[in-house]
Parts: structure tokens; C-alpha cells; sequence
């Protein structure tokens, strides 16, 4: 049995990405059991064997360490009584790194999913990584970037590189957007992002306030009088549109002519980046910072552009140039549709299968 371990079941990416695994898993015949701090998130628990310990999180930060304290110390003793030696258990992300231990003194096999590079807390890193370093017997890496920032320090633990995908309900969109008729509009810019300052939505504000003549529109994973307390309504330019958690962002891609992701790169390095390659399965050119994963997709000028995301002067310059040469952008456009074919569910499944081949060799 393959036992899958996450801590908390939200609607962010990691979440999404290991319930895209296990249905790949599952269609090729793994038996699967899913342990998890909730049932709310991107993780379908409801289709799955699986176990609710409960978890959230807090703003005070001791009594947040208490509750992750005891959702360790609940979910190590529940793998001791439910893993078998025939058993796989995966963890997924660094955060589950110390239930590899409770399924070694099992003597079952153990994968370690890294999403992130970075965990807030020194100490509470170094003990994840050492976790790791100890008892992981393979790692399965979310991109090429990740593999390459933490590598050197689990050097002597085998690897492979899964990717992520484009869901089967957004890809459909994005075909039926191909065939659609396009309303005339404005050159719009785009941004799609979470409540987090290193997201650079302050930034993007500003870029909107630089380009009057286009139409932007901000996409905020969080409610409405969160992000007003951060930011007075008096400082949105009249250009710019801010949406609040919303649930599919199809809509608002395929009303979307260029996306960015303004991360900053002293804390918030793009890991993968799924945001970008959905964008591009509608044929959205994307903008993004030189490092990270991106990099791994973007093609300066092909079907985006790789920049230094704090030069604001130098992406108003870039979008008006897209906007003002219609051909380069017919064809950066095509560029985008072509490369994210790259990420769809049937190239998963392929990905997943030898993945599958690599945890159980």
C-alpha cells in the first residue's frame, strides 16, 4: 500500500499536487491511503482510504508549535500501527519529514516529496532536513530547481523529478477558449497571487499606476478586508480590477493578455510555478522572475520573458512593446499553448509511472 502523509490540506499547491498523484496512482493500480490535518483542501479525502487528524494553524505562535507538536506526536503513533513492512510511505513536503522515521522502525520504504526550499524557522529546518538525511530512502523532487538548491545536502539519496500538471477542468477551458471568438478589450496584465507582501502585489499596484493605457486586473487568494487593511482602496488606480478568492481562475486568464509573478526573490523563489503554466495553456505570455523554476519553461521572448522583478521601468516596456507588435505577440502566444502541452495529465500519468518504477525498485 502506498500511504501518502500531508500535513495541511488547504487550497494551495502542494495539497493539489499530491491529489493529482494519487489519482495517478490510483489509475495505475497503486492501493492508496491518505493521512492529512483536514478535509477542506485540494486533497479529495471523500475518494480515498484515509485518516483525519486534525490541524490548524494559529496566529500566536506558541500555541501554533503546540498544535504541530501534537499533530506529529498523533500521526507518528497512528503510521506505527498502520504501516506494514509491504508498505511505501510517502511524505509530502519537508513538514512530514518525521513520520519517515515511524515507517523505518516498520521496516517499510520511504519517499520524501520536497515541494519547498525553504522552511521559516533555522532550527525547525535543519531537524526536518536531518529527518530527512536519516531515513528518506528516495526523494521525489517537485523541479529541476529544487533538486539543484537542496541536492548537495541529501547528495547520497536517489532522486527523480516529477512535475506538476494543468488539471483536466482548466485544460478544457483552455481548449474551448482556443476556438472562441474574442471580444475586443483592452491589453490586459494580469497577477494571481496570495495575501504574502513577497508576492509583490504592491509592486504590481504601482506597475498598473505606470501604465494607464492598459487594463490590469489582481487576483487575491484571501478575503477583501484583508488586503484593504494592507492597502487603501484611494491607492488602486482606476485601471486595475482586484478579485477575491476565486475558486477558478479560468475566467480570468482567458481575459488575460500577459501574466506576471512578481515573487521576490529574497524570500519567495517560485518552486514550480503552475499559475504560469496554466496561463499559458490559454495562450497567455507570461512574465517572471530570472530565478527559480520558471526558468525550467520560460523562453526569454519566445513565450515570455525572464526579468529582475523589482525593475518595474523595464516591464512597462515589455508589456507595451507585446502590445504595440501584434505578430510577435500571435506568435509568443502560440509559443505558450505549445509549451504547456508539456504539463497536461496524460504527460503526469507518464511521469507518475516511472515514478511509481523508481519508489518501488
Amino acid at each position: 500500500m502506498h500511504i501518502f502523509i500531508h500535513l495541511l490540506n488547504d487550497f494551495s499547491g502542494s495539497p493539489r499536487t499530491l491529489d493529482e498523484k494519487i489519482g495517478c496512482y490510483s489509475q495505475l493500480g497503486g492501493d492508496c491511503y491518505v493521512i492529512t490535518g483536514g478535509s477542506s483542501g485540494f486533497i479529495h479525502t471523500e475518494n480515498l482510504k484515509h485518516k483525519i487528524i486534525p490541524y490548524e494553524k494559529h496566529s500566536n505562535r506558541a500555541i501554533w508549535a503546540m498544535r504541530l507538536f501534537i499533530w506529529h506526536v498523533r500521526t507518528f503513533l497512528f503510521v506505527l500501527r498502520l504501516t506494514k513492512r509491504s508498505d511505501i510511505v510517502h511524505c509530502n513536503t519537508l513538514l512530514t519529514a518525521p513520520h519517515l522515521l515511524a515507517a523505518r522502525l516498520k521496516g517499510a520504504k520511504t519517499v520524501c516529496h520536497i515541494h519547498e526550499t525553504m522552511v521559516s524557522q533555522a532550527l525547525h529546518r535543519r531537524i526536518l532536513s536531518t529527518f530527512v538525511r536519516l531515513w528518506a530512502g528516495k526523494l521525489v523532487y517537485v523541479s529541476a530547481y529544487v533538486e539543484i538548491a537542496l541536492g548537495p545536502q541529501f547528495s547520497k539519496l536517489p532522486y527523480c523529478i516529477t512535475y506538476p500538471c494543468i488539471d483536466q477542468p482548466m485544460l478544457a477551458n483552455a481548449m474551448a477558449q482556443v476556438s472562441a471568438v474574442e471580444e475586443a478589450r483592452s491589453f490586459t496584465v494580469g497577477l494571481i497571487c496570495s495575501l504574502i507582501l513577497l508576492k509583490g502585489y504592491v509592486e504590481f499596484i504601482r506597475l498598473a499606476a505606470m501604465c494607464p493605457e492598459f487594463r490590469f486586473i489582481l487576483v487575491i487568494n484571501g478575503p477583501s478586508e484583508a488586503f484593504y487593511d494592507k492597502i487603501p482602496a484611494t491607492d488602486v488606480p482606476g485601471n486595475l480590477v482586484v478579485h477575491f478568492s476565486v475558486k477558478d481562475v479560468s475566467e480570468i486568464l482567458a481575459d488575460t493578455d500577459v501574466l506576471l509573478s512578481l515573487s521576490k526573490r529574497e524570500g519567495c523563489v517560485e518552486t514550480f510555478g503552475r499559475t504560469l503554466i496554466e496561463a499559458m495553456a490559454f495562450g497567455v505570455p507570461v512574465i517572471a522572475p530570472d530565478v527559480g523554476a520558471p526558468k525550467e519553461f520560460i523562453e526569454n521572448g519566445r513565450n515570455g520573458y525572464l526579468v529582475n522583478e523589482a525593475d518595474l521601468r523595464h516591464i512597462a516596456e515589455l508589456l507595451r512593446s507585446m502590445h504595440n507588435d501584434p505578430a510577435h505577440y500571435a506568435r509568443m502566444s502560440a509559443a505558450a499553448r505549445e509549451t504547456s502541452t508539456h504539463f497536461t495529465p496524460a504527460v503526469l500519468l507518464d511521469a507518475v509511472r516511472a515514478e511509481m518504477q523508481f519508489v518501488l525498485s
